[in-house]
């Protein structure tokens, strides 16, 4: 979440083709989807609907 090129990656990304997780004691699985969202330009309740059609 701190790779300065995350966002540009992430918006570039099809919102059906990606998968939110986190791997290290650092980060939640909350903060990365508000951060998801963000770069996404949804509302995180948008996001939760998103990924939660799959």
């Amino acid at each position: 979440m701190r790779n300065p090129e995350l966002e540009s990656v992430f918006k570039s990304v099809p919102n059906d083709k990606f998968l939110l997780e986190t791997d290290t004691c650092e980060e939640t699985i909350e903060s990365v989807y508000t951060l998801a969202a963000r770069y996404k330009e949804l509302t995180l309740e948008e996001m939760q609907q998103q990924v939660g059609k799959f």
